[in-house]
């Protein structure tokens, strides 16, 4: 009984460690990373980029949110891939010129630890 108490337990432990050091669902092991893609358009612009992103695929629009409607004719999204060049060929041709496309993280609590420590050395 307490073997498998003590099992369970440490199972329980490995799991928790496993998401809290964030490697659920890690991108990294598909060998994907997240991108954060930025568009800015004019008012005049605006029909016209939605279309032409959406004209590449209903998927693609639907990873951008818009602030269009509140006068920041700017879309933001965040699209998992290979690179930032396969990000970048993923929109029209004359939004490519001009997206900002910036490879994303997240630090885990370890992480940031190891951070401070190498800092202080």
């Amino acid at each position: 009984m307490k073997k498998n108490l003590f099992i369970m337990i440490l199972m329980v432990a490995m799991v928790s460690l496993y998401v809290l050091t964030g490697y659920a669902g890690d991108e990294k092991a598909k060998g994907k990373s997240k991108f954060m893609v930025v568009v800015s358009h004019t008012p005049e612009q605006c029909l016209s980029q939605l279309d032409e992103i959406n004209a590449k695929g209903v998927d693609l629009l639907n990873k951008f949110d818009w602030g269009c409607k509140a006068g920041d004719h700017t879309g933001y999204a965040q699209i998992e891939s290979e690179n930032a060049t396969a990000v970048k060929n993923m929109l029209p041709m004359d939004v490519q010129s001009s997206a900002k496309i910036v490879k994303v993280n997240k630090f885990s609590p370890a992480e940031l630890e190891t951070i401070h420590k190498s800092m202080k050395n």
